[in-house]
């Protein structure tokens, strides 16, 4: 049987022993330059506030999908206080949480692309280990009585000496006509009543292309 060479030996003990936070800096290192000034201040963020500080030192074969889950849990419960101890106490969100382990997903299929780990820990997460999301909110239902405060307020609030916009056409037409935001901004205001201002009237729709065509 042949032996195995010394530098077989050698490159396959440093695999075996290189870290999480080591990759990391090559994975960063490759990616920043395709990326914007903003997304690679977050990934970096990311990397120094969360990723680095639990998984930094610890060998990339040990970040497995326990590791992440984890990570997971800690932040949903504890926040930042989960990977620095000085920190308040503030459970995140859904979104904090994927934004924070954005980065880690991309270092670990980096690491499985070069043959370092066998599988990416984040593919193999079960639904419940993933970052929940909140419960959804039942949106707001406006009654007549609101619909007729609101536009009150914007008609007291147009009145003063100092407004320069009159709102309260724009929401009379919109909330009569039941418009929705891109028919309410593709109006168009023909400016009869002086600087700013207009009557209910002086709106007009704006055919869209997909309204011109079926004309």
């Amino acid at each position: 049987m042949q032996k195995s060479s010394p530098r077989w030996g050698e490159a396959r003990r440093f695999v075996l022993r290189q870290t999480f936070g080591e990759l990391a800096e090559t994975w960063y290192a490759m990616k920043a330059p395709r990326l914007r000034p903003r997304t690679q201040r977050y990934y970096r963020d990311a990397l120094d506030t969360v990723l680095l500080p639990r998984f930094g030192k610890v060998r990339l074969a040990a970040v497995n999908a326990d590791a992440v889950a984890k990570l997971v849990r800690d932040l949903e419960r504890k926040g930042l206080q989960a990977v620095d101890r000085k920190r308040p106490a503030r459970p995140l969100g859904h979104s904090s949480v994927v934004n924070y382990l954005k980065p880690g997903r991309g270092i670990l299929a980096l690491a499985l692309r070069r043959g370092l780990i066998s599988a990416n820990p984040f593919d193999v997460l079960t639904a419940d280990e993933r970052p929940r999301r909140g419960e959804q909110e039942m949106p707001y239902e406006w009654s007549p009585r609101d619909i007729e405060a609101l536009i009150a307020a914007a008609q007291r609030v147009a009145a003063k000496k100092v407004s320069k916009y009159d709102y309260a056409p724009l929401l009379t037409v919109s909330s009569r006509l039941g418009l929705r935001l891109g028919e309410v901004l593709g109006l168009r205001w023909l400016r009869r009543s002086g600087i700013g201002t207009c009557s209910a009237g002086d709106l007009r729709p704006h055919a869209t292309r997909r309204n011109s065509r079926d004309t």
